[in-house]
This record gives structure tokens, sequence and C-alpha cells, in this order.
């Protein structure tokens, strides 16, 4: 019995060296082929403008408007335009605003808990303020 599982294990290691129609790669052009299949590393252009929200915004030769961010990941790059959505548009989810004098805290539900945000007054943008007003005329 431990001979024919060893003979067919010899034989099952041996099959796929033994076929005839299959020759051995050669190793270079295995390196040159996934070489040349990966795709250059995005960068920000040189010439790109820095917006104040941590973007860069960028028209290439054709007129196409792009904007760049540098994530943990590596820099993305998205079409800019119009509707195209900005850092504060995407973080303006918070669903409640509470008034602590100097303060404000946001909080917003997520999967693990709500969030909350604490914030100064003065440093609060404009969406923010806007947010803060419309909750304090709601609970008014």
């Amino acid at each position: 019995m431990k001979t024919s599982i060893a003979l067919l294990a010899l034989l099952a290691t041996g099959l796929p060296m033994a076929r005839s129609d299959q020759k051995p790669a050669d190793k270079d052009t295995a390196k040159k082929a996934t070489a040349a299949k990966k795709p250059a590393p995005l960068t920000i252009p040189k010439d790109a403008v820095r917006n104040p929200d941590g973007t860069y915004s960028y028209t290439d030769k054709e007129g196409k408007k792009w904007r760049y961010v540098n994530t943990a990941f590596g820099v993305m790059r998205s079409e800019d335009g119009p509707d195209a959505p900005t850092p504060a548009a995407a973080t303006a989810h918070w669903t409640k605003a509470t008034d602590n004098g100097d303060t404000v805290i946001f909080e917003q539900p997520t999967p693990f808990g709500p969030a909350r945000m604490e914030k100064k007054k003065s440093d609060l943008t404009p969406e923010e303020r806007a947010f803060l007003d419309s909750q304090a005329a709601t609970s008014k």
C-alpha cells in the first residue's frame, strides 16, 4: 500500500515536467513581461495648482480638468467639473449639531456607533456654520 501511494505521488509530481508540448520559460522573458505590465505610479504634475482644501488642480494638454489628491494609498486622480464633489461636501454628512458655548459638537451615525467631532466656533467653515444655524432654527 505504501509503495503504491509513493508511486502515485512520484508520478503526479513528474507528469507536469514530462509534457513535451511545454518549453521551459526563460526567466528574463518572464521578468520583462511582468515589468512591462506594471503601469507607472500616478504622480501629481509639477505645474498643478494647490487648492486650500489640500487637493491639486491641473488642466492637461487636451483641456480636461483633473483633481489630484495625495492619500495614504498613493496619489488619486478624478475628473474635475462643476458637479465634482469637494472634500468639504464629502464630509458634510453630520446629522446633529450641539452648541456648547465656545465649541460645537457635530454627530454622525456610523455602523460602529455615533461619530463625534468637536470644533471651536471660530474655526467653523461656512457649511458647518449654516448647518449649526439650521439646527438652532429647528430646535426653537
